[in-house]
């Protein structure tokens, strides 16, 4: 999103467009696990569970998107890069410390 507000995208093009590129990598992952499956090394959960799952994923995620696309609207990204940056901090020190 960074990227994008720096090649002069404002706030929801840069969001939107940001989605818009995880959708070939979440196609990718899903063809890689359906492989797994195929091949044996992996198997799903029962249909009901897989249906369930799919729903409640496709829920959540729209929410959490249509969420973030308001919350955009009128906010900037800054508690996002000071949450970013801390925990960014945190895992590289507790990486250091083991």
């Amino acid at each position: 999103m960074a990227a994008g507000m720096g090649f002069g995208l404002d706030r929801e093009q840069a969001a939107r467009f940001s989605f818009l590129l995880s959708v070939p990598i979440i196609l990718l992952a899903g063809v890689k696990q359906a492989l797994d499956v195929v091949g044996g090394q992996a198997t799903l959960p029962s249909p009901a569970a897989t249906v369930l799952g799919f729903i409640a994923a496709a829920i959540v995620g729209y929410a959490a998107i249509a969420g973030l696309m308001a919350y955009l609207r009128d906010h900037t990204f800054l508690p996002f890069a000071i949450y970013t940056g801390v925990l960014g901090t945190c895992v590289i020190l507790w990486q250091l410390a083991f």
